[in-house]
């Protein structure tokens, strides 16, 4: 590799991987890559089951297809708008979109761009998407099993067509500030999400510990197909909790959140929310509570350094006095 900053090695460090980490940076010449593309071509090198540390920049990175297994890590979005944020506070914008035909990817902490050319499509098993900002575009599976979708801001999510196969997909702790339409598509597991479009169309094993609501109190499409649909909280009155006991409709949206925020904060439940502990098993309900709680600004496992301070000068042999606080999510 070729030059290493010192906040890159910190986070090099702490990564769980047992293969090499590259730095794929558009807008700094000592990075090991500039694109996605140019890594993953780079086939002698950069092996199957590295790590491709994709940086924050002011220009967007383009599209690539991963036909091996990497990782790709991100450094979060929203992070003007949270606390205990990076010092360097970009994003890595995906302008296009990241074809994966290799199964076991693990993608997190990316940013995708606000148009309908933009997003996932995942041909490939086990593959797992985690602490994505979608803008716009969409997460499209062709044939694929056991993929998972978690902690992300979501737009679409679909299956190409009927022609294609999408098994044991589950999605989890995910907001949907938009119509949710799961075209095609049969999830396992649909959990701790918060559905807040005009349009609602799921089809899952276990529909449980969602929040839906729309704007307009009552989605103008909603259809939600489930064999268990339990611990859900409605704005509406689009179920029946004689039917379904364990659900609660009609309920008041402005009591339920803080009402105050980041994009993604307003989403945190109010002290005294009816969502806390409704969920199956006693969780809360909504995307902070379950197994795998929502994390602000999609802030991976690695250590954010949110504050960096030096005083002084420093050479070879005093060294250089530096104060650093970081956090893991």
């Amino acid at each position: 590799m070729k030059h290493f900053s010192f906040f890159f090695l910190i986070a090099v460090l702490s990564i769980p991987s047992f293969g090499n980490v590259w730095r794929i940076n558009n807008n700094d010449a000592s990075a090991d890559y500039s694109t996605i593309q140019s890594a993953v071509d780079d086939i002698f090198v950069v092996l199957e089951g590295d790590t491709l540390m994709i940086e924050g920049s002011p220009l967007p990175y383009g599209s690539a297809t991963l036909n091996r297994r990497f990782v790709i890590i991100g450094p979060g979005y929203l992070q003007t708008e949270n606390p205990q944020t990076p010092v360097n506070n970009a994003s890595a914008v995906i302008s296009g979109s990241l074809e994966v035909t290799a199964a076991g990817c693990k993608i997190t902490g990316l940013e995708f761009f606000r148009n309908s050319s933009t997003g996932i499509r995942i041909a490939a098993n086990n593959v797992i998407i985690t602490k994505c900002y979608f803008r716009s575009g969409a997460i499209t599976f062709f044939n694929s099993d056991g993929c998972i979708i978690r902690q992300c801001i979501l737009a679409v999510v679909r299956r190409w067509n009927s022609s294609y196969i999408s098994t044991n997909i589950q999605l989890s702790n995910c907001i949907a500030p938009e119509s949710l339409n799961s075209e095609n598509l049969q999830f396992s597991y649909f959990e701790n999400n918060i559905l807040e479009g005009n349009s609602v169309e799921v089809e899952a094993t276990y529909f449980r510990n969602n929040i839906v609501y729309s704007l307009n109190t009552n989605p103008s499409s909603f259809n939600i197909i489930s064999a268990n649909l339990e611990n859900n909280l409605f704005a509406g009155n689009q179920i029946d909790p004689n039917t379904y006991p364990s659900n609660v409709a009609s309920v008041d949206i402005s009591q339920l959140f803080v009402q105050n925020g980041s994009t993604d904060g307003l989403y945190e439940l109010a002290p005294n929310s009816i969502a806390r502990g409704a969920g199956f098993g006693g969780t809360d309900c909504g995307v902070f509570g379950g197994q795998f709680p929502y994390v602000l600004s999609g802030l991976g496992t690695v250590p954010v350094i949110y504050d960096f301070r030096t005083e002084g000068i420093g050479n070879s042999q005093t060294g250089l006095p530096v104060h650093i606080k970081a956090k893991s999510y």
